[in-house]
Formats: C-alpha cells, sequence, structure tokens
C-alpha cells in the first residue's frame, strides 16, 4: 500500500513538473541588446575657466625662433595657445590666464596683451618649472563649477639654481609631484586630470633631462611636445572634452575617468541563407526612445549583431588619424570577439529598406560583434558589456626619464619629455583596474520571451 501510495505521488508530482514547464514555454527566449544612452551634455555647468601658462626659460624655445628657422618651423605653439583661449572666451567667457613663472602665479590683466607678450616670448624667462608647486595650487582652487588648464612642456626643474647636477633635488622634485597629484586625487574622488598631447617646434638654448644639462643652441628641434592638463569635477571635464570645435586638433588625449559617451545604433546584417533556411542575425526595434537589438534564441550557437559608430561622436582632439583611432575598438570581456567591418559590405546588407530610420549610410564604422554561447546560455539580466577604443596618445613614447647620451643625439629630445610619465602613474594609481579609454559605449542583455 505504501509503495502504490508513493509511485501516485511520484505521478503527480512528475505530471505538475511537465505542466509548470510546458505554461512556462512561450517559445525560445531571445537576447535583448540594448545600447546607452550617452549623459547629457553638463557645459553649461562650467561657470568659469583658469589657464595657468608655465612661464620657464624652457618654453620660450615655442615660440622665439633665429631668422632661418622661422621661415622652416612649425610654430604650432603660437597658434594653438590663442586659439584655445578665444575659443574658451566665446564659449564660457569668464576667462582669466595666470602666468606660472618659478612657481609663482599672477594674473594677466589683459587678454590681448596676453597674446602680444606671448608670441614675442617676452612673457618666458623663468628659471624652474615647479610642477609639484603648480598642479597642487591648481587642485586647492578647483570647485563645483570651474576647469583649470595648464600649458606646460612638462619639463620638470633640474634645481633651484640651475646647478648641474643637483640629483638630489630633482629626486625630490619627481617625489613630491607624484606624491602630491596621486593624493589629491585619492582625497577627491570627484576630481579628473586629463592630458591632451600638441607638438610644435623647438628653437632653445638648452634642455635639462633627468641628469644633466644639454646644451643645443641652433639646433632646430621638430615635433617637441607640449601638454594642456585639463583639471576639474569629473563631469565637467567630461563636458569639456566632449565639446566639439573647443579644443583645437591635438595627438590625442590621455583620461581614465573621463572618456567620451557614444552614442551607438543596432543592425541587422542582410537575410542569409543557412542550412536551407532564411534568418536574420539581428532585428533592430525601437523602444522607448532607445534602440533596441533583439536576436533568437539557439542554444549552442555564438549570438552576433552589428553596432554602427558615428565619427562626429568624438571631437577631433581626440585623435591625429580617425582610422587609427576607431580601429582600437576593445572589450575586457573574454565572451566577446569584435570584427571590424568595411562599410561596403554592410551597407550592401543592414539598409534594405529606405525608411530604415537607422540608415547604415548615416555611420562611419561598423563592428561585428559576436557573443560566445556560453555566455548567452547563463546570462543573466542586466549584463553590461563596455566597448572603449583606446585613446592615441601613449605616454610610454612621451617622456626621457633614462640618459640618452643626448649631446650626441638631438633627436632624442623629439616627440618626447620628460616628468609627464609621473602625473600619468599618479592618475592610474588613483583609478586601480580602469584603463585609459578615448570613448565608449555600453551595451545591456536580458534574455526575454518572445
Amino acid at each position: 500500500m505504501k509503495t502504490y501510495l508513493q509511485m501516485k505521488v511520484n505521478i503527480i508530482s512528475l505530471a505538475l513538473i511537465t505542466v509548470l514547464v510546458l505554461s512556462s514555454c512561450g517559445g525560445d527566449p531571445q537576447l535583448e541588446i540594448i545600447p546607452s544612452v550617452p549623459a547629457k551634455n553638463v557645459a553649461s555647468k562650467i561657470d568659469s575657466v583658469d589657464i595657468y601658462l608655465d612661464c620657464s626659460g624652457s618654453m620660450r624655445g615655442y615660440v622665439v625662433f633665429s631668422s632661418n628657422d622661422a621661415v622652416r618651423a612649425n610654430q604650432a605653439f603660437k597658434d594653438i595657445v590663442p586659439l584655445l583661449t578665444n575659443n574658451l572666451l566665446n564659449q564660457f567667457g569668464n576667462v582669466s590666464v595666470y602666468r606660472v613663472t618659478d612657481g609663482a602665479e599672477t594674473k594677466e590683466p589683459s587678454i590681448t596683451g596676453f597674446f602680444s607678450r606671448l608670441t614675442t616670448g617676452q612673457i618666458f624667462g623663468g628659471q624652474t618649472t615647479e610642477l609639484d608647486e603648480m598642479i597642487t595650487k591648481i587642485i586647492n582652487k578647483h570647485n563645483n563649477s570651474k576647469v583649470s588648464i595648464l600649458v606646460t612642456d612638462g619639463v620638470l626643474s633640474f634645481g633651484p639654481s640651475l646647478l648641474r647636477n643637483d640629483r638630489m633635488y630633482n629626486i625630490k622634485n619627481k617625489a613630491i609631484l607624484k606624491s602630491n597629484t596621486h593624493n589629491a586625487m585619492l582625497k577627491n574622488a570627484s576630481l579628473s586630470i586629463s592630458i591632451v598631447k600638441y607638438l610644435s617646434d623647438f628653437n632653445g638654448d638648452h634642455y635639462f633631462t633627468c641628469k644633466e644639462e644639454v646644451e643645443y643652441k641652433g639646433e632646430l628641434l621638430k615635433n617637441r611636445p607640449f601638454y594642456l592638463l585639463i583639471i576639474g569635477k569629473k563631469e565637467l571635464v567630461s563636458a569639456f572634452l566632449s565639446r566639439e570645435y573647443l579644443l583645437p586638433h591635438s595627438e590625442g588625449v590621455y583620461t581614465i575617468a573621463n572618456p567620451i559617451e557614444l552614442e551607438v545604433t543596432l543592425f541587422k546584417k542582410k537575410l542569409e541563407k543557412e542550412k536551407g533556411k532564411t534568418n536574420s542575425l539581428l532585428k533592430v526595434t525601437d523602444k522607448k526612445g532607445k534602440t533596441t537589438g533583439t536576436t533568437s534564441y539557439e542554444k549552442g550557437k555564438d549570438k552576433v549583431f552589428i553596432v554602427g559608430v558615428k565619427a562626429s561622436g568624438v571631437p577631433r582632439a581626440f585623435y591625429t588619424k580617425e582610422e587609427t583611432f576607431f580601429s582600437t575598438l576593445k572589450c575586457d570581456d573574454r565572451n566577446v570577439t569584435i570584427e571590424r567591418l568595411s562599410n561596403a559590405s554592410v551597407v550592401d546588407g543592414v539598409d534594405e529598406k529606405a525608411q530604415n530610420p537607422y540608415r547604415a549610410q548615416n555611420y562611419d564604422y561598423f563592428y561585428k560583434i559576436t557573443i560566445d554561447k556560453k555566455m548567452f546560455d547563463n546570462v543573466v539580466n542586466n549584463k553590461e558589456l563596455t566597448f572603449y577604443f583606446e585613446p592615441s596618445l601613449s605616454i610610454a613614447d612621451s617622456h626621457t626619464d633614462v640618459d640618452y647620451g643626448l649631446q650626441n643625439r638631438l633627436s632624442e629630445l623629439e616627440y618626447k619629455t620628460w616628468g609627464l610619465n609621473l602625473i600619468s602613474g599618479a592618475i592610474e594609481a588613483a583609478n586601480p583596474a580602469n584603463k585609459p579609454q578615448g570613448a565608449k559605449f555600453t551595451l545591456t542583455l536580458n534574455k526575454i520571451k518572445n
């Protein structure tokens, strides 16, 4: 009797389970892919901008050239700094300029007079570049509505009296610079520092490496770097960097906390024949103002879809060569692979109907993104994937911090400075696990029922 009852209970339980399973199957689930919507531009919150110009002796080489060099030199510095200042005046109005000489700052009474003294080199002539003092002062003055910009060549002081072989002073200078920058960013989580790189020819008398003074009077150095350090609250710096036509075209932007957020669109690929049946890899719909893509569930198969990106979403200050920048799309998730597609091959399949509101012709770059079947089979709702383009500015190639024997190899000074790697190192240390990103977008994955 006991055995019969047990069998009856088991049969009933099995029947209930079967009913529950069947009732839960409203069709195979789909993978829903939702692109993030970029945050609104908060540039209107920037009430003022302060420009600090490093007026050390080495900076004079960017503006004063011999008569022969003046004809053939690229004098970008003399164009970029005034252009930036005028752009800031036009967009924000409240702009103050400070010259920094041997660590002391002085406000310029007239923008016009500042331009005149800059182009003639009269404003330069200080002996030391005390970046540790400069950056600390700027950070201490930052507030919720101000963005500050330090213009510098990133060459640290060799010594307070320009003494040769003053190694202990230099070591201390470097340690304080890194420590102050790092500690300030750790203390204030809202603080951000981003670096914008420019190149300009240079005609100075001497150059101080980390070990010695190098004489090269009369030598024209090509493409010596100078930098803008953009300092302020993260959201303000992000808004500042994302403003098109604000920063002049640059060699690249180094930023960890402030990548540009991109608006992307998902596209379906053309109908394809697979094992005798016609299918679409992606169906694109519009859901409450967001572009949403869904792809049917087939257990044990990778999921493939296409993303379109507009180049205009990234200001030109972020890259020198557009093609190079947009070839660096990455995702740190090992279950995701990315393939850059040629525009022509995508247009053939994406824009099948003229009324498609997300026309492929409106986008510049296309990427086929494949999600490994294991991720999809085990995916939970709100699985976020971040995709990013690496910034074009490589700090590692922007400094000389070892003895290159520069007296005989002046070319080592071209394209390079020293000291800047300390600043980037402090930024990275204050943002653990975060990688430099030039621009990014986020896709959210969900399993949904048909």
